[in-house]
């Protein structure tokens, strides 16, 4: 037989069951696509009419058949599959694929993708109670977002920030986050986003004890919501009504408003629409202790969660149908559901372990992936640097060999061209000397005496300007050395 410690247990599990259900619902409606860069039509318009079990379907079909090596089509499709399976409920499935998507990081260039990919991997954290590694992934969004703002990437940010302040208790900062994606609603024309950021608004004023203000935001979020034919936020704003509807005490409509997110569910096949209301029936018909009754809602329940197998749901199922059939002292059912209840519980546990272990394998693979990229970029590098360096020794040899050449071709030349006027120099002189040596010799001065007695005088024959005198050939001689000494003629080719 169950105590009561493990009755106050399973009471326990309950509660926390009711009081998140609304928190739940805006979690599972957080992963709208934001439409990366290769969208697959189909897919989106699968997504965009809530019709999710097609959807993975299709995705799951397509992701079969892409190549091993493209990184890029694996990872859109394994982004859209954990974005639907999260809004389906099945959070565990979303959380794995969430961890595949990590490996695909470093061998996809579309920045943008990739930042989509964190924040849906952020949500299934998120889904998982692992807030921390959310911030983390979210932070990582945001410093690529302030270096290249994205209307729908910024306000999907803020959206997750909100999620995670309101279920950690920090509604000031989850109050700021959301007037910061309703204000990206508006300046980036998103209207699509608007119903889903005033209800959360409304349920963060309901948390803080504004109940008034509360039924504001959830009057605006309805009419928006069925302004944009969005089911899910509708049926949101319908349990948000039913809980109004309890603080007042108004038990019939309470129940009206159950009902009538129940309908919307089952007509739009939304988990997140049926369970949070089927387990608030069941609850107040335990509380009334009208166990028959709380069987026969577990029981529809029951054939629902059939349809749409969601382990995290069934094992908090089987402990309220539990407590139903042991307030009919059928002890035999109640022990059937409570072992079940306990193996699914086990089973869950379980899996979360593994899912942990496989993070960190995963976290470890990347890192050792991400240590690898770096070791390899720094020998680029270096090798690049290298390279440079030698370019650049090649380049100084070449002009040194350059320049020596230059300079001894220079001092050649012009070697040769002072030789050159050194020579014409001599020559000149020796002949110069030659002259002076003929002017002022004896013989020379007496043969032209002689020839000057010897020969009279005709001036018809010749002119005085015909033979110069002594004079005039020292005037000569001393012009010719003034332009040897004073303007260097000889220098002159």
């Amino acid at each position: 037989m169950v105590n009561n410690s493990e009755k106050d247990s399973l009471r326990c599990w309950f509660m926390i069951v009711r009081n998140r259900c609304l928190c739940l619902l805006c979690v599972l409606v957080c992963s709208l696509p934001i439409f990366g860069q290769i969208p697959d039509k189909s897919l989106e318009g699968l997504i965009a009419q809530y019709k999710y079990k097609e959807g993975i379907r299709l995705a799951s079909d397509k992701l079969a058949s892409v190549r091993a090596a493209d990184s890029l089509q694996k990872l859109y499709y394994n982004t859209r599959l954990s974005s639907m399976y999260s809004r389906l409920g099945d959070v565990q499935q979303a959380y794995k694929l969430a961890i595949q998507s990590r490996t695909l990081y470093q061998g996809v260039n579309d920045s943008i993708l990739i930042a989509e990919a964190r924040l849906v991997d952020a949500i299934a954290n998120v889904n998982m109670g692992s807030f921390s590694y959310a911030l983390g992934e979210l932070e990582l969004v945001k410093k690529y977002t302030d270096a290249h703002p994205h209307c729908h990437i910024e306000r999907m940010t803020s959206h997750a920030y909100s999620l995670i302040f309101m279920q950690t208790g920090k509604l000031p900062e989850a109050l700021q986050e959301i007037k910061e994606a309703i204000h990206k609603d508006t300046s980036c024309h998103i209207p699509s986003y608007l119903a889903l950021d005033l209800m959360n608004l409304s349920l963060v004023h309901l948390m803080s004890g504004d109940v008034e203000e509360s039924q504001k935001m959830i009057e605006l979020a309805s009419n928006k919501a069925i302004q944009l034919g969005d089911s899910i936020v509708l049926g949101g704003c319908l349990m948000m009504r039913a809980h109004f509807a309890t603080l007042a005490g108004d038990t019939k409509t309470w129940k009206q408003w159950v009902m009538s997110t129940i309908d919307l569910g089952k007509k739009v096949g939304h988990p997140a629409l049926f369970i949070g209301p089927y387990s608030q029936l069941m609850e107040r018909a335990l509380q009334q202790k009208q166990f028959a009754e709380a069987i026969s809602y577990g029981s529809e329940l029951e054939d629902l969660l059939k349809m749409s197998p969601l382990p995290i749901f069934g094992y908090l199922l089987d402990s309220l149908m539990y407590e139903g059939y042991k307030g009919l002292n059928n002890n035999e059912k109640a022990l059937a559901y409570f072992e079940s209840f306990y193996q699914n519980k086990s089973k869950i546990f379980n899996e979360s372990y593994k899912n942990q272990i496989l993070d960190l394998q995963t976290n470890f693979a990347l890192k050792e992936k991400t240590l690898m990229l770096e070791s390899s970029r720094k020998d680029l590098e270096n090798a690049k640097k290298r390279q440079q360096f030698q370019f650049i020794i090649i380049c100084l040899l070449i002009s040194l060999i350059l320049t020596l050449y230059v300079v001894r071709w220079l001092k050649r030349h012009n070697a040769r061209r002072l030789y050159q006027k050194e020579k014409l120099m001599e020559t000149i002189l020796q002949e110069e000397k030659h002259m002076l040596a003929r002017v002022h010799s004896p013989q020379s001065q007496f043969a032209e005496n002689h020839s000057l007695e010897g020969t009279s005088w005709s001036g018809d024959l010749t002119d005085e300007r015909d033979h110069p005198s002594q004079e005039d050939r020292k005037n000569l001689y001393q012009e010719i050395l003034r332009l040897m000494e004073e303007e260097k003629v000889y220098l002159n080719p």
